[in-house]
């Protein structure tokens, strides 16, 4: 059932991400990806996937903190109000123990190749 309800997030991350391409990009725009770990700080003892993790935007000297972290990729866009570009996110995957995020990361901008085939896909961190 969790393998269901990851397919269903992943085609509503997709359905956003077409609407993105087609609201902001041209048909010969590259789509450029940023993908990113995060951690979401969490207390309490019925937090799913709660756990000790490297936080690096922590300004502590133990760059530490509880929570869920996550590996997000976002596509990079222009907004006629804004002087840069802007990551819209798309896709996410909760790490848990014994998960790797490389590989969380190459899964994610893989489903974005397989839903984009003839784009140019570039991806940064």
């Amino acid at each position: 059932s969790s393998l269901v309800v990851a397919k269903s997030i992943d085609a509503l991350g997709l359905s956003v991400a077409s609407l993105i391409v087609t609201t902001f990009l041209s048909r010969e725009d590259a789509l450029c990806l940023a993908v990113n770990d995060t951690l979401f700080l969490r207390y309490g003892k019925k937090v799913f996937g709660a756990a000790w993790q490297h936080d690096g935007s922590s300004r502590a000297k133990k760059a530490i903190g509880y929570g869920n972290y996550f590996v997000v990729v976002g596509i990079l866009v222009p907004l006629p109000f804004a002087s840069r570009q802007v990551c819209l996110p798309i896709l996410f995957r909760l790490w848990q123990k014994g998960d790797h995020k490389i590989a969380m990361a190459r899964d994610l901008v893989t489903l974005v190749h397989t839903h984009f085939p003839s784009r140019t896909i570039h991806v940064g961190r």
